[in-house]
């Protein structure tokens, strides 16, 4: 199975617990993170290991189902979860330090080949995709960090 991954990390100004509450929460990625549209987690879930949530997320023209499980979570510093269901699976992983005045985050993201032609994709194309994906996600942390600096 062929994988692009990409890490990136920003220094945000508020704890890493206030951090922490808005990235293991699915019903405010649609907030931060590009390309999803709504998520939430299954009828009488909450975070724990084993916990899954839905979501929509939009590639291109279309919206895709998507079901992720929660596979690591230590409150204020560390969360991960991965793709069970759908296309264009994924791993991320959240690690949140104390930093100064507030939170050292970094966010990995691991992309995995879903058939044959996907795998042959991201040998051929890899070199442009990994830096694409890096912006996109940087991206995603300059929104989260805005969102939570405004809020407190």
């Amino acid at each position: 199975m062929a994988t692009i991954e990409t890490s990136v990390s920003k220094e945000i100004t508020v704890p890493p617990l206030t951090v922490f509450a808005v990235v293991s929460d699915p019903s405010r990625m649609s907030e931060w993170i590009n390309g999803v549209q709504s998520a939430g987690w299954e009828e009488g879930a909450s975070l724990r290991v084993g916990a899954r949530f839905d979501m929509k997320n939009k590639y291109g023209r279309k919206v895709h189902d998507i079901k992720m499980e929660i596979t690591a979570s230590e409150a204020g510093s560390l969360l991960e979860y991965r793709t069970v269901e759908g296309p264009y699976p994924i791993q991320g992983r959240f690690v949140l330090r104390p930093s100064g005045d507030g939170t050292a985050l970094t966010y990995n993201q691991t992309a995995y080949s879903d058939s044959r032609l996907a795998a042959i994709g991201f040998y051929v194309t890899g070199w442009l995709a990994k830096p694409m994906m890096r912006r996109m996600l940087r991206k995603d942390l300059e929104k989260l960090a805005t969102i939570l600096q405004a809020s407190g």
